[in-house]
């Protein structure tokens, strides 16, 4: 299925039909070990099904070739590619093939690749997992920057997304609130100001309750206060009753 299934003529060359299949994998799966021994488990495969370290091997190999034969004179570089791009605007990747062709075909297979892809992990759900698994484990630093990197150029979706599922907000419920409360916090009525969740109305629910139940918006410190009240009216009353005791004579 997908992209793994090549056939047998491809599987012969790859040399995966003489490597030992693993317990429980079917034909067409992934192996976890290539023909050079790496842990695909852990290094991962390409979208042709390669594993990624012999392919940046080769990659790497095929670069040396043509900067020495580039050096002596062997290959000439041409001022036009076959499709007619100007080499000198869009110039040549680092192994000699044209910027702008190479864009044009990543762009055209990014679909087709995306989809046989999403194919293949919905056949092998549970090998997908223990992939994912062995490539976190094994590279937990560029996990923990591409978490980073991703939360920060989705902040805003990721944000609304997570405020719906905890809450019951919807991003249309939540803007047609802020609209309504003027911007303003639902219990003091000030405009939320200060850096991070100190300048932001929060999404105030009905805790205990499925489905979730919205109520207003609050700002920072109601929404704090309401929670270390434990949301309770005898305690908001007492204290209340405390403050005015207080503010008319000294107890003490």
């Amino acid at each position: 299925m997908g992209l793994l299934r090549r056939g047998p003529r491809r599987g012969r060359r790859r040399g995966w039909l003489d490597m030992p299949r693993l317990p429980g994998l079917k034909n067409g799966e992934s192996r976890q070990f290539c023909v050079q021994g790496h842990d695909t488990l852990a290094t991962g495969r390409d979208a042709s099904g390669d594993c990624c370290v012999c392919s940046k091997e080769r990659r790497k190999q095929y670069r040396e070739t043509f900067l020495k034969r580039a050096a002596a004179g062997e290959i000439k570089s041409r001022p036009f590619c076959k499709r007619g791009h100007e080499i000198a605007v869009v110039g040549r990747d680092k192994t000699g093939v044209c910027r702008a062709c190479k864009s044009d075909k990543e762009r055209a297979d990014r679909p087709r690749q995306r989809v046989q892809e999403q194919a293949w992990r919905d056949a092998n759900r549970e090998l997908d997992r223990e992939r994912r698994r062995a490539y976190n484990k094994a590279n937990p630093d560029k996990v923990k920057q591409w978490a980073k990197t991703t939360h920060a150029r989705h902040r805003t979706r990721l944000n609304a997304k997570q405020r719906e599922r905890n809450t019951g907000w919807t991003p249309e419920l939540y803007d047609r609130a802020v609209e309504v409360q003027q911007g303003r916090c639902a219990i003091c009525g000030k405009v939320p100001k200060g850096k991070g969740i100190s300048g932001i109305l929060h999404a105030d629910h009905k805790h205990g309750t499925e489905p979730k139940q919205p109520r207003e918006l609050l700002c920072t410190n109601c929404n704090r206060a309401l929670g270390l009240a434990q949301e309770s009216v005898a305690i908001l009353n007492s204290m209340i009753s405390y403050l005015i005791r207080h503010d008319e004579a000294p107890v003490l």
